[in-house]
């Protein structure tokens, strides 16, 4: 949007080097948003070639400030994605222009099951906006805490390469999954806690316990 005039070199040199460690077994969508949000690619891609040149000449600072819009758009584009879901959502300022309300966008990221990842850079996003009832600072932590995401603020654009690091550095982590199995001291039941995040198309619809009931026991 037309905020980001004068801090758009910083996103233009982090988004690249964000995209040119995409692995092959991952697929990303692109989304620019002003005034309306765009989609910049006809379908996912896991090609980093294929990504570079679609963000080309996407950076341009004009227009007004529809972050809402965008991550509706986001989810949108994601929920029929199968495996783990995330969205990286970044802004400089306050939604000035979307068409939805911030209670749609609530109730859709209840139930989305897709992690955000949230950057706002800035001072102001400190201010109160009307669309959001409440700051953009408050905004952007909300959507990453309602997710199981995180939320990063950048004082300065030249904050942005590493926060995209570490954002590469968590979402292409290694799922780790554990489940832990709790049994009364006597006669009793058994009692099978699951920890981690579910999803289909990895996590078993069972699982089984073999259990040594013995005498030596």
């Amino acid at each position: 949007s037309g905020s980001m005039r004068g801090r758009t070199a910083a996103l233009e040199a982090a988004v690249p080097g964000y995209l040119s460690g995409v692995p092959a077994a991952e697929r990303v969508q692109l989304v620019r948003f002003a005034q309306v949000t765009q989609a910049l690619m006809e379908d996912f891609s896991g090609d980093p070639a294929v990504l570079a040149r679609a963000i080309e000449g996407q950076f341009p600072a004009d227009g007004a400030t529809a972050v809402i819009d965008a991550v509706l758009r986001g989810l949108a584009l994601t929920e029929t994605r199968v495996g783990r879901r995330a969205i990286v959502v970044f802004t400089d300022g306050q939604d000035t222009a979307s068409e939805a309300v911030d209670g749609e966008v609530w109730r859709r990221v209840a139930g989305a099951g897709t992690r955000i990842y949230a950057i706002g850079l800035g001072e102001d996003l400190m201010n109160y906006g009307r669309r959001t009832a409440g700051t953009g600072h408050q905004f952007l932590g909300n959507l990453a805490g309602l997710t199981n995401g995180r939320y990063y603020y950048a004082r300065v654009a030249s904050d942005l390469a590493p926060i995209f690091e570490d954002i590469a550095r968590d979402l292409r982590a290694p799922p780790s999954y554990e489940h832990r199995a709790s049994a009364a001291t006597g006669l009793g039941s058994l009692r099978v806690v699951s920890v981690g995040e579910r999803i289909p198309s990895l996590t078993p619809p069972r699982f089984e316990l073999v259990l040594d009931a013995s005498g030596s026991m």
